[in-house]
């Protein structure tokens, strides 16, 4: 089976449909030569570290009595699912 590129839905990960997806036609994909060039890695993955103040997120997690761990989670993913980019997904592949 070939591979399939999928997107998530900005508005269905809002929701509780978060497993809707919708394909990627790779050959029109504005993406497709940096998917063609990243798929070609053995381990085609990469990471950024970056320091982030997050005293702000401490106090608002103290004051709304939740776990600072969570809380920076949550913050967290939901600037990343921001990015249509990082919420792409290859499946059979």
């Amino acid at each position: 089976m070939p591979k399939q590129v999928y997107c998530f839905d900005i508005k269905k990960l809002n929701s509780k449909k978060m497993s809707e997806k919708h394909g990627i036609m790779l050959d029109t994909w504005e993406r497709k030569a940096h998917y063609e060039f990243f798929t070609a890695f053995s381990d085609p993955f990469f990471g950024i570290t970056v320091n982030v103040d997050f005293t702000e997120g401490y106090r608002r997690a103290s004051e709304l009595n939740c776990s600072y761990f969570l809380f920076y989670l949550y913050c967290s993913l939901a600037a990343a699912n921001k990015i249509e980019s990082f919420r792409y997904r290859i499946e059979n592949g």
